[in-house]
């Protein structure tokens, strides 16, 4: 007879007021210094690490300039990113814009239950483990920036995206 797992919920993390996350999955552990200015909170699917929903606070602020792009570009209407777009808010994407290091398969600034967010989709050359990121400004001025990773290697990603997704569309923002 199977064990019944039961859902996940987080609250009060960061932007995100509460979000459900898939049945099943499970809070890894994470090892930070006492002095790490970063948070990250880490799920995954019980006995799959490799695919995980990560939220990620970098603990420091971008540049003015890299805040003032990335701030007017989520007041606009939700549309594709142009290169242009895309770099001027480089700093706030971080490792998504290196080249080399991630293909992009897409960008675009959207909604998401009320609050504008940058979504990039893509693959990490390395680790060859397909990606679906939100960047969410996190203190209205841009300088805060606050990510949610959805990322599974290529063969789990199809499959386990619909989970993800979910999860993601429950976000109750603060």
């Amino acid at each position: 007879m199977g064990r019944s797992v039961a859902h996940l919920n987080l609250t009060n993390y960061g932007q995100v007021q509460a979000m459900r996350l898939p049945e099943g999955w499970v809070e890894a552990e994470i090892n930070q210094g006492p002095f790490d200015l970063q948070t990250m909170k880490t799920f995954h699917p019980e006995g799959n690490p490799q695919t995980r929903l990560c939220l990620y606070y970098r603990g420091g602020p971008v540049s003015h300039a890299s805040a003032d792009s990335f701030r007017s570009l989520l007041e606009k209407s939700p549309h594709e990113l142009s290169e242009g777009e895309l770099w001027d808010i480089q700093e706030a994407l971080r490792d998504a814009m290196v080249p080399g290091a991630f293909e992009r398969k897409g960008a675009s600034s959207r909604d998401w239950n009320g609050k504008p967010v940058v979504v990039i989709e893509g693959r990490w050359s390395e680790s060859q483990q397909d990606s679906l990121s939100l960047f969410i400004n996190a203190d209205g001025t841009g300088l805060q920036v606050q990510e949610i990773h959805f990322v599974a290697t290529a063969n789990d990603f199809s499959e386990v995206l619909p989970l993800a997704q979910a999860s993601l569309e429950s976000i109750e923002w603060k």
